[in-house]
């Protein structure tokens, strides 16, 4: 079995069979985001509950993802980590602000 590393040098040598051109760098980065881990995931969810961020916001598996990665969480992150902590019977209390919402005028 290959290797998370190995699997992605070959998608990479497969995609740029002759060098990865520089103006390619900063798109392909973006698209190599960074992605946890399950255990990474187990880690932020204890680390959440140890720090009595229970009921979990948003915000708050925000700022924790931010201080274990240096990065800012995807939207598909979040709600990994969210499911997470839901499934383990943290509530996860997220409700959208009025303003990102759409509403009829």
């Amino acid at each position: 079995m290959l290797s998370r590393i190995e699997r992605v040098v070959n998608w990479l040598k497969g995609g740029y069979p002759h060098g990865i051109p520089e103006a390619d760098y900063v798109p392909l980065l973006a698209v190599l985001r960074r992605r946890l881990s399950v255990e990474e995931i187990a880690e932020l969810a204890d680390r959440i509950v140890s720090a009595g961020l229970v009921p979990a916001e948003r915000v708050d598996v925000g700022a924790e993802y931010l201080r274990v990665t240096d990065e800012l969480p995807s939207e598909d992150e979040l709600r990994r980590v969210s499911t997470l902590l839901a499934a383990s019977g943290v509530d996860v209390s997220y409700e959208q602000p009025t303003w990102g919402r759409d509403t009829d005028r």
